[in-house]
């Protein structure tokens, strides 16, 4: 995992006071990286056999100093079967001090500059854009001649390159026109900025690039690289230690970036072992069952020993046939138990998904029922997903039992059950925007809970409860970046339901299940062949292809 950040401005101020690199070298070392990613994207692509144009959009302020400091650098530059050219289109003026000095330095150098952009020619023929307008601290809105530069930009058919962030993104994320990267190269440490859903279709790859120091130090601002008092990220586990608030004069959301080397599948390594070891998962069906299959076949393909359907009293359907691919609608595999109650040795409970919402017929009765034996089995862990997001009942459940709850909403869905607890009405927009500080809002209110807010970028979060060491514990965010565009399908949710289920049942703990299940549906959304063509079933079929699954997040 790695430490993400809303601002890391002090992080930059903290490596100047405390271990001597002036905002000349911190430029020096983003100029570097920047000049690094050039080099190697030259390498790999054959396309600049003799001269690379580059163009650099510089804005008045540091990040634009860091374009200024790079265009010294580049210009000029000769390797193996390649020139660099380079221009710095002068977007702004300097202001900072620091941007004026590399201005002057890379003027002195030589670096031609273009100030007139009222049109776009210059643009034609540039093999590499590097985006240096604005930072991490840019608030909108874009002027109307800066978000036609920027679209301008973006049509240039060339590889770009943005640092830091890409210019248009605020820092929440948001934006309405931004600079669309091929790589953003993020200096010192990553911003939450980076990881809104708007932001995934500008970022391209995300780097991390040190300014001169290891990104221990930078990001604890400690000369002995312990814990931090500058900056504070969100905790590994929920047996850690809080970390002391940062020196701020306002709080950091913070979070953790998952990674490849996060994902445990729950492989068997006992040779001597039986079903009952892994544990029996229960899924509720409801209005339309076919969700409720699709998340109990999930849970089945990802471990879990035993899978029972709980129907809907007179529900049922045929059985699958020998040799059929396919599932027809309602079709149940020979696999999958039923049981007109939650039986009794089940070890995790999955519903919501098609269950029905309030105006559907006895969906209120069943969702009743279903909290009525939720809050009576209170160490029974479950997933809750779906249509009971609808029901004002999940509130007072909540209230009783949130230890052992994950919850595994859309925005849409997310945006009632808020609603229903009371913690605000907020348009989808509003989630999109803040949709980190919702969620630690959410699990602060329910310590315990664990939430999965679904989207381009899935968001997990999760509050130790109070009391023993845990004492005020704080809201712990995760962010899992990896799912492909093919998830946004009906069925998708349905499958990370099983999953978690699935997880739950084999004893892992909640906030464990929920991180283990999204990054399994993201390294199945990558081994699907097509962006538009999978379904539900061809997600659960890639779960038997464990190497695979692990290589594709590392790809």
């Amino acid at each position: 995992m790695q430490n993400v950040y809303t601002d890391t401005r002090v992080l930059d101020r903290a490596a100047v006071s405390r271990f001597g690199l002036t905002e000349d070298i911190l430029m020096e070392n983003a100029a570097c990286a920047l000049e690094a990613e050039i080099i190697c994207a030259l390498q790999k692509n054959d396309r600049y056999d003799k001269e690379c144009r580059v163009l650099v959009a510089a804005g008045g302020g540091d990040n634009g100093g860091d374009g200024w400091a790079l265009a010294r650098r580049l210009n000029g530059r000769t390797g193996a079967g390649f020139s660099c050219s380079v221009a710095v289109l002068e977007v702004f003026p300097p202001k900072s001090q620091a941007c004026m000095r590399q201005a002057e330095r890379a003027r002195s150098a030589g670096v031609p500059v273009i100030r007139n952009f009222s049109r776009t020619d210059f643009i034609k023929g540039r093999h590499i854009i590097v985006d240096c307008i604005f930072g991490s601290g840019f608030h909108g809105p874009l002027s109307d001649k800066i978000e036609k530069l920027i679209a301008a930009l973006n049509k240039a058919d060339c590889f770009k390159i943005a640092c830091d962030v890409p210019s248009g993104i605020d820092s929440k994320g948001c934006g309405t026109t931004a600079f669309c990267a091929d790589i953003t190269v993020c200096m010192g440490a990553l911003k939450t900025a980076l990881f809104s859903d708007f932001a995934k279709n500008h970022t391209g790859k995300i780097i991390t690039a040190p300014l001169g120091i290891p990104s221990s130090l930078f990001e604890s601002g400690e000369k002995s690289g312990k814990n931090a008092e500058v900056a504070e990220p969100a905790q590994i586990s929920a047996a850690a230690e809080p970390v002391a608030p940062a020196a701020f004069g306002s709080e950091i959301p913070a979070a953790f970036l998952l990674e490849a080397s996060d994902m445990r599948l729950p492989e068997r390594f006992l040779p001597s072992v039986h079903k009952g070891d892994f544990g029996h998962a229960a899924v509720y069906t409801g209005e339309k069952p076919g969700a409720g299959i699709i998340a109990a076949c999930a849970a089945f393909r990802c471990g879990a020993g035993l899978v029972s359907l709980v129907p809907v009293a007179g529900q049922s359907a045929p059985a699958v046939k020998a040799g059929q691919n396919a599932l027809p609608p309602y079709t149940i595999p020979p696999y999958l138990m039923q049981s007109s109650v939650l039986p009794e040795k089940a070890s995790a409970v999955a519903a919501g998904m098609g269950f029905g919402r309030n105006d559907a017929q006895g969906a209120a009765e069943r969702a009743a029922e279903l909290f009525a034996v939720l809050n009576e089995k209170r160490k029974l862990a479950c997933v809750l997903d779906a249509d009971l997001f609808y029901h004002a009942d999940i509130k007072h459940l909540l209230k009783a039992r949130p230890s052992g709850l994950v919850l595994t909403p859309h925005p849409k869905e997310f945006q009632s059950l808020l609603l229903l607890c009371g913690l605000g009405s907020v348009s989808i927009g509003q989630i999109a925007e803040n949709r980190l500080e919702l969620v630690k809002d959410f699990c602060s209110a329910y310590p315990g809970a664990v939430l999965l807010l679904k989207g381009a970028n899935m968001t997990i979060g999760y509050c130790p409860k109070k009391g023993g060491k845990q004492k005020g514990g704080k809201a712990e965010l995760y962010i899992n970046t990896f799912g492909m565009p093919c998830l946004a399908k009906g069925g998708s949710g349905d499958v990370l339901a099983g999953l978690v289920c699935a997880f739950l049942a084999q004893k892992y703990e909640p906030l464990n299940a929920a991180i283990q299940g999204s990054l399994l549906l993201a390294a199945s959304s990558r081994l699907q062949k097509s962006s538009y063509a999978s379904t539900p079933f061809t997600l659960i079929q890639s779960l038997e292809k464990p190497e695979k699954l692990k290589k594709t997040l590392e790809g």
